[in-house]
């Protein structure tokens, strides 16, 4: 969110609306320090995520080379903040909400009423391009996602005694 409101880079901005009835967005996003690539393969370096009333998301891969060879923090990942709605330009708290390796997603459940998913498909060429698909979810004009979201929170163990009733029915069954 700080580089896209300090106005860096920004003829490589891509914005999403909530607005719209669907979101399906795939492109490629590069690091920072590869703004010679983005003018070469009309890349992204940015993706905003607008959701009216709600937080807006940041999305951009964190390339881990030249001046930025020292980070820490997600280095060859994708990473995906978060900030005020309608803050894009003006200064206000950020969160970093994920990093993603290629074959990981991330989910925002409430993107303008519709369940999101952020998916890192893959790096491509040196391992400088970031593939992303944005797609909302429970559309049913959409196809299915190919990356489903992964719940952290476990599912209840199958009972390994399940019941059968015994109480008959008050109608005949038909064989």
């Amino acid at each position: 969110p700080k580089t896209y409101q300090l106005g860096w880079f920004s003829n490589y901005h891509t914005t999403i609306s909530s607005a719209d009835d669907t979101i399906s967005w795939s492109g490629n996003v590069v690091g920072f320090v590869d703004l010679s690539l983005a003018q070469s393969t009309s890349s992204s370096m940015i993706v905003r995520m607008i959701d009216d009333g709600n937080l807006d998301y940041y999305i951009h891969f964190n390339r881990k080379t030249d001046f930025n060879s020292g980070t820490n923090l997600g280095g060859d990942q994708v990473m995906v903040a978060s900030k005020n709605n309608g803050q894009g330009v003006e200064y206000g708290l950020s969160m970093l909400n994920n990093t993603l390796l290629p074959g990981e997603n991330f989910t925002i459940e409430d993107f303008g009423g519709k369940q999101t998913v952020i998916a890192f498909t893959s790096v491509s060429g040196s391992g400088d391009i970031a593939s992303i698909t944005i797609q909302s979810q429970g559309d049913p004009s959409s196809s299915p996602s190919a990356f489903p979201s992964i719940s952290i929170h476990p599912s209840f163990a199958p009972s390994y005694n399940p019941s059968i009733s015994q109480v008959p029915s008050s109608s005949p069954s038909f064989v």
